[in-house]
């Protein structure tokens, strides 16, 4: 789920940069190919990030629990879909700034991660298999 995240960041970084460069050129100028990276990245982020999520809930939550833990996914990813939409409707001026403004935020939410993530202790499936492979 952190490389996701990090991919996530990169191709917001890599989209304000190329904003950056379409509005220095004349119109028309900049080719089309320019936005091959962000759309690698932002694929790998989605396959790193939703579905070792998805399994990742699926797998620590208990029996009876599944598909509570799978909808809270879901949830939580169409709040941040809202958010980044709320976030549209403010101003910032250029398409750059808002890129910016997303892989800064975006940095913020990976520290919060990193904190939670390294004071995890894996329970559910994950910890059946760990304790039977020793």
């Amino acid at each position: 789920i952190g490389y996701g995240k990090i991919c996530t960041i990169g191709a917001f970084i890599v989209a304000g940069f190329l904003e950056l460069a379409i509005a220095s050129r004349a119109p028309h100028s900049v080719s089309i190919a320019l936005q091959l990276p962000q759309y690698v990245l932002i694929s790998a982020a989605e396959v790193l990030v939703v579905i070792t999520g998805l399994e990742f809930a699926y797998s620590e939550a208990t029996p009876a629990v599944t598909s509570t833990a799978t909808a809270m996914w879901y949830v939580a990813m169409a709040l941040g879909n809202a958010l980044v939409g709320a976030a549209q409707l403010i101003d910032t001026g250029s398409h750059a700034t808002t890129f910016f403004a997303f892989a800064v935020m975006l940095a913020v939410v990976f520290v919060g991660y990193l904190y939670i993530a390294s004071h995890f202790t894996y329970g559910g499936k994950r910890a059946a298999r760990y304790k039977s492979s020793k």
